[in-house]
């Protein structure tokens, strides 16, 4: 049996708030349904759509690869890259290697 695959999820707005969540198989009757739950579950709020991290709308769990960071937006909500914004800033800090002068 293949390991269970991670994914990060990331609280709609709040860089601060994030959980790791496994990903149903993607064979899984309803599997996106249960990713769904499981979000909601750990983050303690109802979640209603995920996307990604370039603000795109996830809807078909064959589409998250094991190790991708989601970003759960509840009912009523709007994507808000302030989920996001302090992560992908620090992972750009840690690819520069010179700074000109």
């Amino acid at each position: 049996m293949p390991p269970k695959e991670r994914l990060n999820v990331r609280l709609n707005g709040e860089a601060a708030v994030g959980k790791v969540v496994l990903k149903p198989d993607d064979d899984v009757p309803d599997g996106f349904n249960i990713l769904l739950q499981r979000c909601s579950a750990k983050l303690g709020c109802q979640i209603v759509k995920l996307f990604n991290t370039e603000g795109f709308e996830v809807d078909e769990l064959e589409v998250i690869d094991a190790g991708d960071t989601l970003v759960a937006v509840r009912e009523g909500e709007a994507f808000s890259r302030g989920a996001i914004q302090s992560s992908v800033s620090l992972s750009s800090l840690s690819t520069l290697t010179h700074i000109p002068s």
